[in-house]
């Protein structure tokens, strides 16, 4: 008798799947306060974020399936997920189940029902699910929802439902809130469940189901079920309050002021900033008009006015107290880096920003009187101009960082700049690196400017330049003039101080560049490479960026903490380089590199490097020229100390670079003592009576 039966069923079912289906609908988006579904309209599909399924279980959403849109009765065939009749009638009278199909299909009041089958292939028995998805709960709360549970044509077979949540876009794991068993009668059952905490202010999918997760039982056929008048209530966002408004604030001229607030509420919290009635954008100085904190910067007084922001979420929206920005005095245009040789005055023009009154003063200090004394600044003013006249001595050298400040008797402003004194206009460049500690390209206000590496590792240290293995940036400084002519020859000078030892491979600390990276030339090397004695090291000089450590040595084993002249000499024409160590000629013995130079560069720059195999030193005193004299300068004398012990006089000196010579006249001639080496001692009883003196000059081959 089943299978006969059970044929037509199945041929059924094939033709109102093909013409009557339903996908699975786009996730819901709660707004307000609650959200309600009866179902009505299922005659056009299910509602969005609801969809029907089989072979649901408690670690699976199922698989969600096709819905019969077409109206059936309660005791339609197995095997489907249809649209039926509710247990009200049209004029909301209770329904006594016994209405025909005819009756049934008249109802307006619609619900989504499901036959489960008894027998293979037992459609949904078990894992039928009737499944709503929430696209996410932020700013949300307290979620709890009713729903009637409808028994239609009540069988002998029974299904236990389950009423469950999970959080997650692809749940393995879902919480019980209760389950409804078979009353055995005709009608709806009302219930009531409350979402635990987990389900709040989610960012991800929320999913409810009414799902069997256990076969029917008993015999015969299975119930017909259905759901009906889903309401789900819930604690909207909270609308946003400021705890801290912004507040008003006086800024000078080229400063920058920032507004912030600090808001509460439900997520996300959505800012607008406003001068006046005007909607701020990012742009030009303007930055964070959308965030918690407003940026002006640059300011001038156009951008004097009352700011306000505006936060909103999706429970409202809040305006901040008024914040009024008031911009004050004027500013002077900042000052690139100025170069004067020294005795020679150099006029600064300068410009009066956005003022509002007359400048009337400009004055100046400096930050080393021996550069540039404060009585060598004189300034004057007119309207929104002036100029600055810096007179360095005759004989200064070095950089000196000038302050110039005006005022309109109200307001002053100030600016600061470096300028670089030349000894002679042979001298492209010298720095006794006089800045304050730390890093040198802010020291310097960016006359030193980083070009790889970590940048402000590069530091200078009671008055030297730290150059060490233990940091990364390369720094540069442009020369004057650059880029040199081809035909140029170019000098390098700087003393240097080594405190650890490089390694044996060793690398570069200092070079000539271009504006590039890559482009470097005359290469100084250290390293520990082809030493005679432990714990001393030695300078080498490539033409190349391939060079090594041993291209071209300087043949002298030099000691940690001692001072060392160094020298080198780059011909721009062809790239060759040469390396001196403590010359005071040019005629003095160094080193040419020999390595190929694989392509000349236009040299603009002096640049320090640091790097893990280089050792550490100190290095003072850099000057750049296009003459050896004008690089060496002067060279500095060394202490020579004399102590008597007895009937002798022991004589000291800390440089291995100098050699003693004595004579029996204070006017010479001095010749070289052969083999001395500090501490020195002479018998003071012996005639004649003699003089001493060091000197950086070898002792002649045969002396």
């Amino acid at each position: 008798m089943k299978k006969k039966t059970l044929f037509p069923i199945v041929a059924a079912l094939v033709c109102v799947t093909a013409l009557n289906v339903q996908s699975v609908q786009a996730q819901v988006t709660l707004s307000g306060t609650n959200y309600t579904q009866n179902f009505n309209t299922i005659s056009s599909g299910l509602p969005p974020g609801w969809s029907v399924r089989t072979n649901a279980s408690a670690t699976s959403l199922g698989t969600a399936v096709t819905f019969n849109t077409a109206a059936v009765s309660w005791g339609t065939q197995t095997g489907q997920f249809a649209n039926g009749a509710g247990t009200t009638n049209n004029s909301l009278a209770a329904a006594a189940g016994t209405e025909s199909s005819a009756q049934q299909s008249a109802f307006t009041n619609r619900c989504p029902i499901i036959r489960q089958q008894a027998s293979s292939p037992f459609f949904g028995n078990p894992g039928a699910a009737f499944v709503f998805q929430i696209a996410s709960t932020i700013g949300l709360s307290n979620l709890m929802f009713s729903v009637d549970l409808n028994m239609f044509s009540v069988q002998n077979r029974s299904t236990v439902w389950t009423v469950d949540y999970a959080v997650g876009d692809a749940p393995s794991s879902f919480t019980a809130l209760g389950t409804y068993s078979d009353p055995g009668v005709f009608g709806a059952t009302t219930q009531s469940y409350s979402l635990k905490s987990d389900a709040n202010d989610q960012t991800n999918n929320v999913w409810i189901r009414i799902v069997a997760l256990s076969a029917a039982t008993g015999s015969g056929s299975c119930d017909t079920f259905g759901i009906d008048n889903f309401i789900l209530n819930f604690a909207a966002p909270a609308a946003p309050t400021i705890s801290s408004a912004p507040a008003g604030r006086t800024n000078g001229v080229l400063t920058t002021a920032t507004f912030a607030v600090v808001a509460s509420g439900a997520p996300p919290l959505y800012y607008q900033w406003f001068k006046g009635a005007n909607a701020l954008a990012d742009g030009g100085n303007i930055s964070g008009s959308t965030n918690a904190a407003l940026t002006l910067g640059n300011l001038l007084h156009a951008d004097a006015g009352d700011y306000t922001v505006v936060i909103t979420n999706a429970s409202g929206s809040v305006t901040s107290s008024v914040a009024t920005l008031t911009v004050a005095g004027f500013a002077i245009a900042p000052l690139p880096p100025t170069n004067a040789l020294a005795g020679t005055p150099v006029t600064v023009p300068l410009t009066f920003m956005d003022n509002q009154t007359t400048v009337t003063t400009v004055s100046g200090s400096s930050s080393n009187q021996a550069i540039l004394p404060n009585a060598g600044i004189a300034g004057s003013c007119a309207g929104n101009s002036g100029t600055a006249t810096l007179a360095p001595p005759p004989g200064a050298n070095g950089v000196v960082l000038t302050s110039l400040a005006a005022s309109d008797g109200c307001f002053a402003a100030s600016v600061i700049f470096p300028l670089l004194v030349v000894p002679s206009t042979n001298v492209l460049f010298n720095d006794h690196f006089d800045y304050a500690n730390g890093s040198v390209t802010a020291g310097s206000l960016g006359l030193w400017r980083n070009h790889s590496g970590g940048a402000g590792e590069l530091a200078v240290t009671n008055g030297a330049l730290r150059v060490s293995r233990s940091f990364t940036e390369d720094a540069n400084v442009a020369l004057l003039g650059q880029p040199c002519e081809t035909n140029a020859v170019l000098y390098s000078r700087f003393n240097v101080r080594f405190t650890d030892l490089p390694t044996t491979g060793g690398n570069y600390f200092a070079h000539f560049k271009d504006n590039t990276v890559a482009g470097q030339r005359a290469r100084i090397w250290a390293s520990t490479a082809n030493t005679n004695t432990a714990g001393t090291f030695r300078l080498g000089i490539g033409n190349a960026n391939t060079s090594t450590a041993a291209t071209a040595q300087f043949p002298l084993d030099l000691n940690l903490n001692t001072h060392y002249t160094v020298v080198t000499r780059l011909v721009v024409s062809n790239g060759v380089s040469t390396l001196w160590v403590n010359p005071s000629a040019e005629s003095d013995p160094g080193v040419t590199a020999a390595d190929p130079v694989t392509n000349l560069v236009a040299i603009t720059s002096y640049a320090f490097r640091q790097d893990g195999s280089e050792g550490n030193m100190l290095v003072d005193d850099l000057v750049v020229a296009t003459t050896f004299t004008d690089a060496l300068g002067t060279v500095s004398s060394a202490p020579l100390f004399i102590q008597t012990t007895g009937n002798n006089a022991v004589l000291a000196w800390a440089s291995p670079a100098f050699y003693l010579q004595s004579a029996t006249n204070v006017a010479g001639p001095y010749i070289h003592i052969s083999g001395a080496a500090s501490p020195f001692t002479n018998d003071i009883t012996s005639a004649p009576v003699q003089f001493f003196r060091l000197t950086t000059e070898p002792p002649p081959t045969n002396n």
